[in-house]
């Protein structure tokens, strides 16, 4: 028991330091700044408000000599508000309900699978393992056009439903607004969209391509590199934005321990970042296992 007390007790006392280090470290420039505002307030205090004003009638003011030292100032103001973006707000959303007459349980697309591919029931087994990974319900839905016998999911039963409703798939409806009067109402801040475009890359390029198969149907071809790629693509988005929202104290970490491992001893461990640090939350894509495992 005293040998569990002293490991709890040496626990407490590293998380107090980590979270002495990282307010240190995260909130160095204001605590740079208190310190001289406050030595100069002690010092204004102790002269007392006579000495001071006996100190400002002594001083001879001239106006060119005060205006010219602050257009500098002035000028990389107004730079700066210029080129700041404005922020944008998302002030509300909505997500469209489709009617009852929509929901495809899994017994129905299966019946409907069992028939279109008669032929080729090992495709049948295939969409099954598919439907049981990523979480799906049976109040799933879908547009009345893939409901038929054969499906239609064709440009022209395309076109006929957008007018009618904009998002069939139960899509989200995003209101933002650049005001600054919205800010009060608005349920949250859109601060960086990253996105990193692999289209010069083959493999990345042909990864979801749509083309004929040896029968001359169109369908969606997924290649096996796409869960590598797709973790390029992470990898290079959390690089991008990574230093963006992680506070001083995670890249201190991150920067000496990768300098330590490159000069000084190679076999340390990495540093890991604590993304917990900068995000509440992570909405990940729930279409396959993989893509969750790959994350």
């Amino acid at each position: 028991m005293p040998h569990i007390l002293s490991n709890f007790s040496n626990s407490v006392k590293l998380k107090y330091v980590k979270l002495g280090y990282q307010y240190l470290v995260n909130h160095i420039i204001t605590l740079t700044l208190i310190l001289p505002i406050v030595a100069i307030f002690i010092e204004v205090i102790s002269v007392g408000p006579y000495e001071i004003l006996n100190l400002l009638n002594s001083l001879d003011f001239d106006l060119v000599s005060i205006i010219c030292p602050s257009i500098p100032i002035i000028l990389i103001t107004i730079l700066y508000f210029m080129q700041k973006q404005p922020t944008i707000y998302l002030v509300d959303y909505a997500c469209f309900k489709l009617p009852i007459t929509c929901q495809f349980p899994f017994a129905t697309f299966m019946e409907h699978s069992k028939i279109i591919l008669k032929n080729n029931l090992k495709n049948v087994e295939f969409q099954m393992r598919i439907l049981e990974q990523p979480g799906l319900v049976e109040e799933n839905s879908l547009p009345h056009e893939i409901h038929y016998i054969p499906p239609k999911p064709t440009m022209e039963a395309a076109i006929i439903v957008l007018p009618n409703s904009l998002f069939r798939m139960g899509g989200v409806v995003i209101l933002l607004s650049n005001r600054i009067s919205d800010h009060a109402r608005a349920k949250s801040t859109l601060y960086h969209i990253v996105r990193t475009p692999k289209g010069d890359d083959d493999k990345a390029y042909c990864s979801v391509f749509e083309e004929e198969d040896k029968e001359g149907k169109i369908g969606i071809q997924l290649s096996k590199y796409l869960m590598a790629i797709a973790s390029e693509v992470l990898k290079s988005n959390i690089r991008t934005i990574g230093p963006l929202f992680l506070p001083n104290s995670e890249q201190l970490g991150f920067i000496v321990t990768l300098l330590a491992r490159k000069y000084l001893n190679p076999k340390w461990t990495p540093y890991i970042l604590d993304f917990k640090q900068a995000f509440e939350h992570f909405n990940i894509h729930v279409g396959d296992r993989a893509v969750i495992d790959e994350l």
